[in-house]
């Protein structure tokens, strides 16, 4: 996507007063979403890639092309492959971190009174194996793998995780980290294959530590792990 040189500030300024304020607003909000649309395909390609070709192949070029935008229009968006593999890990850990709350709040809508709301739907998001094995798994993985430095909103994401299971969740400290080891174990076994256990048997540990979640009484409630 082509970009026009700036024009002379203040030609820009006199055109912009020139202009009834929700004219402006009409004119920019077309142009706005367009960019956010362009934006998010391209994402989504770059998935598209990993997925079918692997981290280790993905190229700017390739992703253009799987967007089907220029690589002017590419590089309008993201000006570097670090800089697409940022976008790429902020985007999918957004939408997992909306996913777990609004799991979080229909446990809470089920019993308000209820503790260890967002432990059970850190839980529930890896009940099926698929959860885990998604986007945002592709997505962690291939920019671990260009520069680790790459992983530290990732690294802010799960210690902000963990500090809701473990301080902000209403249970005993060690009762959040067995929710989130169980969960990460598990989110970590499908992403790599390790021995998975069965469906039964991964239903069982899930209930297992959701039911010590469930009944859990407060009165370990800030104590050391």
């Amino acid at each position: 996507m082509a970009r026009s040189c700036p024009r002379d500030a203040t030609t820009a300024a006199g055109t912009a007063s020139a202009l009834p304020a929700d004219r402006v607003g009409s004119r920019s909000g077309p142009v706005q979403v367009r960019a956010v649309q362009t934006r998010e395909r391209i994402l989504q390609a770059a998935i598209e890639v990993i997925r079918t070709d692997g981290a280790a192949n993905l190229t700017l070029d390739r992703v253009a092309m799987a967007a089907g935008v220029s690589k002017g229009g590419f590089l309008y968006h993201f000006g570097s492959k670090d800089a697409l593999m940022a976008g790429l890990l902020d985007e999918t850990l957004a939408v997992l971190d909306d996913e777990l709350d609004i799991r979080e709040a229909s446990f809470r809508a089920a019993d308000p009174a209820a503790r260890g709301t967002f432990a059970l739907a850190y839980l529930d998001y890896v009940r099926e194996p698929y959860k885990a094995a998604d986007d945002t798994s592709a997505s962690i993985l291939a920019a671990a793998a260009l520069d680790d430095e790459l992983l530290a909103n990732t690294r802010e994401t799960f210690e902000r995780w963990q500090e809701r299971l473990m301080r902000n969740d209403r249970l005993a400290e060690s009762t959040g980290l067995l929710a989130r080891i169980v969960g990460d174990g598990l989110w970590l076994i499908d992403l790599f294959g390790l021995a998975p256990p069965t469906k039964a048997e991964r239903h069982e540990v899930l209930d297992l530590v959701s039911a010590m979640i469930s009944d859990h009484d407060g009165s370990e409630v800030g104590s050391a792990p």
